[in-house]
């Protein structure tokens, strides 16, 4: 009798595994072509000098990038792809998350749904808001790709060659989706890569999908950087700059897209969000390893940099609050941090002794900082107030020193 278990368990760690080697080429392709190509095209239109006075990213030394493309059309609308890109500028690094759609999540207002839901619900903004609330730090940045944009740039490319793995063959009037491709070595129109790249009627699904994404990646960067398509980079333009929405500066764009040509001196690490494969009320999702999701978050997003493996900040004003009730656990906890070289602002009580899990409060600014504090507390819950000018720690019924 075959083992269907352990067969998925198989196929889904080679899938990680293939993700981890290769995500990388997403990241510096989809910024390479989409945010380089629109810092070209912004800046073909500024008359005199870009803003020399402001640093770009408002002087931000780390910096979190959401990537979405989206699919569907109208009320339907839904992120089919779905990134995180966190940057660390001083140490040259830049750490990628892959979201799978199915992800099963709690969206503000909404409840219990598939993490792709949100923009449908309410756009970028939600989906920002629902992600904060998964991974625990805010989004600085988005860029939006729709589909539209997708198919008339590999046509502007010329298409692409890829060898396509299996027959794929399917159809989605609702969605203007019409997939029937052959296996072996294709040259693919826009609309036909959009049908390789959207195709999931696959054992893993979602995983085996954004493998298949990696593999398009790799045809369109050779595609891209041929003599013949960098001499068309204005005409390319034209073709993507009204498919593409982000909330960054021209200034921002020029300046990462600088950083990207350079992506040898760029250490860069990739996984996807830890999960499985489950099936609830007849519905697919992608059930988020809670453990698993703060320890890969942690090793992507957190390295340990050279200059920063001192133990703790002394320059780094925390304030620890009783939040549980408990007789002394606040000075407990002040001096565990104290030992690890943290200065105390303050210890106290929290406005009420009802918190159910400790949380350390941070400023976008100190988000490294905290996720450290909440490795030594073995807190797993880190929210970000840009108000805050400290560290705030509380201390909830679940701390166990």
């Amino acid at each position: 009798m075959v083992d269907q278990n352990s067969d998925s368990k198989s196929l889904e760690h080679k899938n990680k595994r293939d993700i981890i080697d290769n995500l990388i080429l997403i990241a510096v392709v989809a910024i390479l072509v989409v945010l380089l190509v629109q810092a070209y095209s912004l800046w073909k239109g500024i008359k005199g000098p870009i803003d020399i006075f402001n640093p770009p990213f408002q002087g931000r030394e780390e910096l979190t990038i959401l990537l979405v493309g989206v699919d569907g059309v109208g009320e339907h609308q839904r992120t089919d792809t779905i990134m995180l890109a966190r940057m660390n500028l001083k140490n040259k690094y830049m750490g990628i998350l892959s979201i799978p759609r199915d992800s099963r999540v709690d969206i503000p207002g909404y409840g219990i749904e598939k993490v792709n839901a949100a923009f449908a619900r309410g756009g970028i903004e939600l989906t920002k808001d629902t992600l904060q609330s998964v991974i625990g730090l805010p989004m600085d940045y988005y860029v939006i790709v729709d589909f539209d944009g997708f198919k008339s740039f590999i046509d502007a490319l010329g298409g692409v060659d890829i060898v396509v793995d299996k027959r794929m063959r399917y159809r989605d009037r609702s969605q203007k989706l019409n997939i029937d491709l052959h296996p072996g070595l294709q040259h693919l129109n826009g609309e036909q890569a959009m049908g390789f790249v959207r195709f999931r009627h696959d054992v893993m699904g979602d995983i085996t999908r954004i493998g298949r994404q990696q593999q398009f990646v790799q045809a369109v960067s050779k595609r891209f950087m041929c003599a013949y398509n960098i001499a068309r980079l204005p005409s390319l333009v034209e073709q993507l700059r009204d498919n593409i929405k982000t909330d960054m500066s021209t200034k921002d764009l020029i300046t990462l897209a600088k950083i990207m040509k350079k992506e040898d001196q760029l250490a860069i690490k990739a996984a996807t969000l830890p999960g499985t494969p489950t099936n609830i009320g007849g519905i697919s999702f992608w059930q988020i390893d809670s453990e698993a999701a703060y320890r890969e978050i942690n090793s992507i997003f957190f390295p340990p940099f050279e200059e920063e493996k001192r133990s703790g900040n002394k320059e780094m004003g925390v304030e620890v609050l009783n939040g549980c009730g408990i007789a002394g656990i606040a000075d407990q906890v002040a001096k565990a941090l104290s030992d690890k070289g943290y200065g105390i602002h303050k210890t106290g009580n929290a406005d009420h002794f009802d918190y159910r899990s400790s949380k350390v409060i941070v400023s976008r600014s100190a988000t490294r900082e905290g996720r450290r504090i909440c490795d030594l507390l073995s807190i797993k819950n880190m929210q970000v107030d840009k108000k805050k000018d400290c560290i705030t720690v509380i201390i909830g019924f679940d701390y166990c020193p």
